[in-house]
């Protein structure tokens, strides 16, 4: 799939989970909807098998842009590729362009009043940390290099944007791109099966109150948590 998305030159692909209800009947099935990628960078990596053998491997660095529908899945070798279209907001007027497993039309969807967009956001940005501090005092974050910290579980949304306005090469401030974004990085420090939930979840109105939910739910369990080990 990456190197079908490097041939056609947009350096872009969808990333889309299997259903797990599907997978859990042994038949193949996709998310409803996936995660359009743009490919930052390449640079040349080695990987072990189990057995200890080392080949030859690429480390790819990637920044998810755009929610995409998946319509219908055309074939499933040597990679799926399927017909989707863009999820974006109404004022939305940019060419949708193809890309190596992306094709279609641009899917409309409403978004909130400003106002209530902009607290919602907030309200994410605070609970996601105050759930990370309270994970990191709890012992419950594990970091690759062995040392649990609060960044290692909650997003630093400012290098975010960035890294998303550096991808798309354009400035996406008020855009459906960024809201999304911003609402599903509030998830990070939840478990698998609800930020797959929140993936699918098209209408940004829905989407801020489906996390602004689940993180509530986290902290109370959190704070129970901590109450809890202080009796010990």
């Amino acid at each position: 799939a990456l190197r079908a998305a490097m041939r056609e030159g947009e350096r872009s692909f969808v990333h889309v989970a299997l259903d797990p209800l599907a997978t859990a009947k042994r038949q193949f099935g996709v998310a409803a909807v996936g995660t359009e990628c743009r490919v930052v960078s390449l640079s040349p990596a080695s990987k072990v098998n189990k057995h200890g053998e080392e080949s030859a491997s690429m480390q790819v660095v990637v920044c998810g842009l755009w929610q995409r529908r998946i319509q219908e899945v055309v074939h499933k070798e040597p990679f799926v590729l399927a017909r989707t279209r863009r999820v974006v907001d109404d004022g939305c007027t940019a060419e949708d362009a193809p890309v190596a497993e992306a094709e279609g039309e641009e899917e409309a969807t409403g978004d909130a009043s400003p106002g209530a967009e902009t607290a919602d956001a907030a309200d994410i940005k605070s609970l996601a940390q105050d759930c990370g501090e309270l994970k990191r005092q709890l012992g419950l974050l594990t970091a690759p290099s062995g040392e649990g910290t609060q960044a290692d579980a909650v997003v630093d949304w400012d290098a975010m944007r960035a890294e998303m306005e550096a991808a798309a090469g354009e400035d996406l401030s008020g855009t459906r791109a960024l809201a999304c974004a911003e609402a599903l990085a509030g998830m990070r420090i939840l478990p698998a099966d609800r930020r797959l939930r929140a993936l699918q979840i098209c209408d940004i109105s829905f989407l801020r109150s489906f996390v602004l939910s689940e993180l509530r739910d986290e902290y109370k369990r959190l704070i129970a948590m901590r109450a809890l080990k202080g009796l010990e």
